[in-house]
């Protein structure tokens, strides 16, 4: 092993311990939850383990498995799931085809996942909402984060081209068809869940660096793809400092449409923004989902690694 790698593999080490710990403490002490526990894994665990970076759209949800106890116990359970998809992992991470310092942020979110443990904080877990998916995806690195986002590989959907305005359907064509280079694979971007912080341009700055040097190991990945309400020309009017999300694109190379109104983009707007929130009350804003794409060739020119 090369000395590049060497923190890696002590960090490795030093997390599976913590992730051991938490499910020996829980199997030892259990008690009457033991059975029902391993009835669950083999419900949770996937068949086999799939490489990282392949799986198109590896966070849908599904229907969780069926805990006859508490609430408590259910998300305890999902909790223990990514413990288990942790360790896993920790055998994968070594050979994942992206920079050494996207490999250490995922072992940062490893570490925060152990503090959870520690703390009994297993709700952001719970199945029985998407923020519980996406965890249990990055635990198996179907999602990997480069700093303020988090990406997967996936493909644009076909759909998209339907729900395009009529006035833009011919420029998104020509678009995908001679900047994009075809629907797949490419990286699809999300925005976590934020508490009480803000998102700044040097955080957006960063991580779009870093998710180019990815593409830079990955050639045949063809560019970025995702939808948001952000994006929506709306929300730069009611608070302009969220401008620069949509603006961004706009100015090095990418292409933005409106796709609808989903609940997703209702929920997703309204969450932590109390005008947001008033302004749709008194029908004054209704979040929408926006697309927005940057080709390959226009993300290395942006990042100079072309």
């Amino acid at each position: 092993m090369t000395a590049s790698f060497e923190p890696i593999a002590e960090r490795i080490g030093a997390t599976r311990q913590r992730l051991q710990t938490i499910l020996n403490e829980f199997e030892t002490g259990g008690g009457p939850r033991i059975e029902a526990w391993r009835t669950y894994q083999r419900a949770t665990e996937p068949g086999s383990q799939a490489a990282p970076m392949t799986l198109v759209r590896g966070n849908r949800r599904r229907t969780p498995p069926h805990v006859s106890t508490v609430k408590e116990v259910a998300d305890q359970f999902a909790y223990l799931s990514c413990v288990l998809a942790m360790l896993r992992s920790l055998d994968q991470l070594p050979e994942v085809n992206v920079p050494e310092q996207v490999k250490l942020i995922v072992l940062d979110e490893f570490d925060a996942r152990c503090e959870d443990g520690a703390a009994r904080r297993h709700e952001r877990y719970s199945l029985a909402d998407s923020e519980g998916w996406n965890q249990l995806a990055s635990c198996r690195l179907q999602r990997l984060p480069l700093g303020l986002y988090v990406f997967n590989i996936a493909g644009i959907p076909r759909s998209n081209w339907l729900r395009c305005p009529a006035r833009e359907k011919i420029s998104l064509a020509r678009f995908l068809a001679f900047q994009m280079h075809g629907f797949a694979p490419v990286f699809e971007v999300h925005l976590p869940r934020l508490t009480n912080r803000h998102v700044t341009e040097a955080e957006v700055d960063a991580s779009h660096l870093l998710l180019a040097r990815v593409a830079q190991m990955n050639p045949r990945v063809k560019g970025l793809y995702s939808s948001a309400w952000y994006i929506d020309p709306a929300v730069a009017t009611i608070q302009p400092r969220l401008a620069f999300l949509r603006e961004f694109f706009l100015k090095n190379g990418g292409f933005v449409h409106r796709l609808g109104v989903t609940p997703s983009s209702i929920e997703d707007a309204l969450r932590k923004s109390a005008t947001r929130r008033r302004l749709y009350d008194e029908g004054k804003y209704q979040p929408t989902a926006w697309a927005r794409y940057w080709p390959r060739a226009a993300m290395l020119r942006w990042a100079g690694l072309s």
